[in-house]
């Protein structure tokens, strides 16, 4: 079975940023931190693991409440997106509560990179580019409902090409599975790699980066939720199309409603059948 990739939690461009990352000293005490990327050192010269919260100064996050008016050349993204300036990691217990019910815990949200913004209510899934540039990020919302006559405020709020970009979770694997949200791949990349579409269309032009992307022995499986076979089947002929080996997986559930167990067994059959 493979194991959780830990992914640590990337540049936060609100006073200082991520220079490098290491291997962190507590968590390989544990023979933990085999990626060596769970310490991210700042520009400051601060440092902090997400995994085990280890760091060179105390309480580090308070760093993260204290705002400046006037944006640092440094700070500035290629793409002119920022997260919200109020990005943390204090996840309130609603926000907790939601993911707990997919399994996902608090561990996994700070290995995920994972924030909280206060001022819109906020679990905040960022994505990175390689040279940890900010491409878009996904929000899901938990404020109160909107006044009586307006229109419902929207669960899921996305800024920048949220469906142009390769968030591939998870260690290499001999498929990379390919969900509609967030959290489906979150749980599948305990498993196998997994990206999540932020919708259920992969399109000609991301499948054929994949096939650029992806060793030539790596199989590509559509696994949307139960409402959208059609879809999957479809997508799963445009890949194959693309020269991208690409399959289906169905189940009468969303990918995130699993149980691990049920994951496992589902995703160790596809395993079988892709080697």
């Amino acid at each position: 079975m493979f194991l959780l990739f830990g992914l640590c939690l990337k540049e936060i461009r609100i006073e200082s940023y991520v220079i490098r990352k290491e291997r962190c000293p507590e968590c390989a005490k544990l023979g933990r931190d085999q990626s060596h990327d769970n310490l991210a050192i700042y520009s400051d010269g601060h440092s902090y693991c997400y995994s085990c919260g280890f760091s060179n100064i105390p309480n580090v996050f308070s760093r993260f409440r204290r705002r400046s008016n006037v944006p640092r050349e440094l700070d500035k993204q290629k793409s002119g997106l920022y997260l919200p300036e109020d990005s943390d990691v204090e996840y309130p217990s609603i926000a907790l509560d939601w993911v707990e019910q997919y399994e996902i815990t608090k561990t996994n949200l700070l290995n995920n990179g994972v924030l909280w913004s206060p001022s819109g209510s906020r679990l905040i899934f960022p994505i990175y580019n390689s040279d940890h540039s900010l491409l878009a990020y996904q929000g899901r919302y938990f404020g109160p409902k909107a006044p009586e006559g307006k229109k419902p405020y929207p669960k899921w709020f996305g800024k920048g090409n949220l469906r142009d970009t390769f968030n591939i979770l998870g260690r290499s694997s001999p498929i990379l599975v390919l969900t509609e949200d967030i959290i489906s791949a979150m749980k599948v990349s305990r498993f196998v790699q997994a990206m999540p579409l932020y919708g259920c269309v992969v399109g000609t032009t991301r499948f054929k980066r994949l096939r650029m992307l992806l060793e030539p022995s790596v199989e590509v499986m559509v696994w949307l939720d139960p409402d959208k076979r059609k879809e999957a089947l479809q997508e799963a002929r445009i890949g194959n199309l693309c020269g991208v080996r690409t399959s289906t997986i169905f189940s009468e559930k969303d990918p995130k409603e699993h149980s691990y167990l049920e994951l496992g067994r589902i995703l160790n059959e596809k395993i079988s059948l892709a080697c």
